[in-house]
This record gives C-alpha cells, structure tokens and sequence, in this order.
C-alpha cells in the first residue's frame, strides 16, 4: 500500500475516532480500597461530560474483594455520577448474581462521605465494610475502545513504510 493511501486511512480512523469520543456511552474502569484492604471493582457504562471529569454513569458491573463472579447492577435507583478524579462520587446499587444467590448493597458517596459495601449469602451477611469515602482510595480509568488501537496500528505500519521506502 502506498504512503498517501495509508495517510488517508490513518485520517479518516482519527476523525471517527475523534467523533465519536463524546458521542455515546463509553467504558470505565473503577477500584476501592477500604481500610480492610477488601477492594471493590468494577466496570462503569456513562457518558464523558463536556468537562472531561464528570460521567453520567448509565450501567455497571461489579466485583467485591476478587469473588470468582461479577455481579451486575440492578435496576439504578437514582442518576448515577462519578468523576475521573474521584471528587464526586454517588454510586449506589444493589446487585444480585444470576446463578449464585448472591447480593451486594454498596454506596460511594461523596455527598454523604460513606464508603460500604453488605455481600449477602442466602440470608446471612458475610462481609460488611464501613468507611468514610476517601477520594485518594478511588481509581477510575477510561478503557481503551479498538479503534484507538487501530490507530495506533495504521502508525505504526505507517512509519515502518516510512523508513523502508527511506532505506
């Protein structure tokens, strides 16, 4: 394939790419630590906001302290918002497995400055985490979309014509 064909490729995937960042849900990832060093982790579905900080959280996944299953969210009881740095926080939800019977209440709350987690087995709790939310506990990160690693690709093919047709 010739240099310019590749140029234009490369172009075209940047201004999809690029038109795209803003338009729909994207994926995130998120983790806690509480005191007990227990871990809650997750994936987030929302939408960036024009900040750059601020997700309209519309779906979630989560995985209390490394359990072998995620537990999906629940119906959300109330708009959800989290932020990349972790200064705004409301995530709350109730989840139940879909083949263990399994439920996970939690909220992460910056307004109320809680931090809990309640995982419950049939009808017995079995791990209870209490905290004060604490923003520097809170690790959130947009997950790569493939076209962004295709872009990446089409560079790097792209430089390695460069120097071949150099040589």
């Amino acid at each position: 394939m010739k240099p310019k064909t590749l140029t234009r490729i490369a172009f075209l995937f940047i201004l999809t790419a690029s038109a795209s960042t803003f338009a729909g849900p994207m994926q995130f990832s998120f983790s806690y630590l509480f005191d007990s060093g227990a871990s809650l982790k997750g994936t987030l579905v929302g939408e960036l906001q024009a900040d750059l900080n601020t997700i309209l959280v519309q779906d979630f996944e989560l995985n209390y302290n490394n359990l072998l299953m995620p537990i999906p969210a629940g119906p959300l009881p109330e708009p959800q918002i989290a932020s990349l740095d972790g200064a705004v926080m409301s995530l709350t939800g109730l989840g139940d497995h879909f083949i263990y019977p399994i439920s996970l209440a939690f909220e992460l709350s910056s307004q109320t400055g809680r931090a809990w987690v309640d995982l419950t087995e049939v009808s017995s709790n079995f791990a209870l985490e209490r905290d004060s939310y604490d923003p520097g506990r809170l690790q959130i990160q947009r997950v790569p979309v493939p076209a962004t690693m295709a872009l990446v690709l089409l560079g790097l093919i792209q430089l390695r014509t460069r120097k071949a047709l150099a040589s």
